[in-house]
């Protein structure tokens, strides 16, 4: 990349764009370059496109990537085709079809995952999992998120979102109601950095930047501390603590399927139905989760083949922010 500066071929200021689309999609891309196939694209576009990102941003850094690719083929250390321009060769109905052949399972971060994590991270991380865990809120959402945007006295915090991508007007701001799950009495107990408008931050009140790559990197690195001294360990994502909220708020009957697509800020019912099918759910959490209070006797048990019964092994998980690093 320097030698292509140098020769004039590329300019600083396209280096740097690249850079920061390259980072931005590097906690996707941890795998042999082998392993990036059409489908580990789509993939990729899928879980942005879920979390907000515009559609100019996913292709934007699909390009940089794409030219990173294409000197990784042209060096050999990859077999062709570039599978960025192969996946944009791609039409509807085949984009379809592979999103059907690799839709994600939702995996929950265990208790003791979580708390290791917590062990071996700053205080302040550990009330943005909490915070997460609590609300639902993406982790762009809550790094955002200033002290005003919360109202103690209603008990609730207000997510500004952006305008919809792909050219739509709809604005994504909405609200968060902190009674269900206890979240109020959380936001209450985080320390405020006098003069820092921001409620999660570190040194001088600053808010945090590029936390998802930062967070992958400890989660990397506490994964080879357990390998090498044989600790169980499972790995989890900053957004697998959606997930986790997601899940806990349908089995506590915190709300329906519909209550808990506007509190994630999903576009479409579609994207909040994956929870009632992931297993993860009884029959009966699903029926609540469909119908509320209002199910009409029906004995849907037969009709979703989903086995009653479940023990929620993740109720009363408390959180510990005794380790600073």
């Amino acid at each position: 990349m320097s030698s292509a500066i140098r020769s004039g071929a590329v300019s600083p200021k396209t280096v740097k764009r690249y850079m920061v689309s390259i980072q931005q999609l590097a906690p996707y891309l941890d795998c042999d370059l082998s392993d990036i196939t059409v489908e580990r694209i789509l993939d990729i576009v899928e879980r942005r496109k879920a979390g907000n990102k515009t559609h100019a941003t996913i292709k934007r850094d699909l390009s940089a990537l794409a030219s990173v690719l294409g000197v990784a083929i042209g060096r050999r250390w990859m077999p062709r085709p570039n599978p960025v321009r192969a996946f944009f060769e791609l039409n509807k109905e085949e984009r379809g079809k592979i999103v059907r052949e690799v839709k994600r399972k939702i995996v929950l971060p265990r208790p003791q995952d979580i708390m290791l994590v917590k062990s071996q991270s700053s205080a302040m991380w550990g009330w943005l999992m909490d915070a997460a865990m609590k609300t639902g809120a993406r982790e762009d959402e809550l790094i955002k998120l200033e002290l005003d945007h919360i109202e103690y006295k209603y008990g609730r915090l207000t997510i500004y979102g952006a305008k919809s991508g792909g050219g739509g007007k709809r604005d994504r701001t909405r609200t968060i109601d902190l009674k269900v799950m206890a979240g109020t009495a959380l936001f209450g107990e985080i320390p405020r950095y006098l003069g820092s408008p921001y409620v999660f931050w570190h040194d001088d009140g600053e808010p945090f930047t590029n936390f998802f790559s930062h967070f992958h990197r400890k989660v990397k690195a506490i994964a080879r501390w357990a390998k090498a001294n044989g600790v169980d360990f499972r790995p989890f994502t900053f957004h697998s603590l959606r997930h986790w909220h997601a899940i806990e708020f349908l089995r506590s009957r915190s709300g329906t399927l519909h209550e808990l697509q506007f509190r994630l800020g999903h576009s479409t019912i579609k994207t909040t139905e994956e929870y009632i099918n992931s297993g993860l759910l009884s029959a009966e959490e699903v029926q609540w989760a469909l119908f509320g209070g209002h199910s009409h006797g029906l004995d849907f048990s037969r009709a979703s083949g989903h086995k009653s019964g479940h023990n929620n092994e993740y109720g009363g998980l408390e959180s510990s922010r005794n380790a600073l690093i």
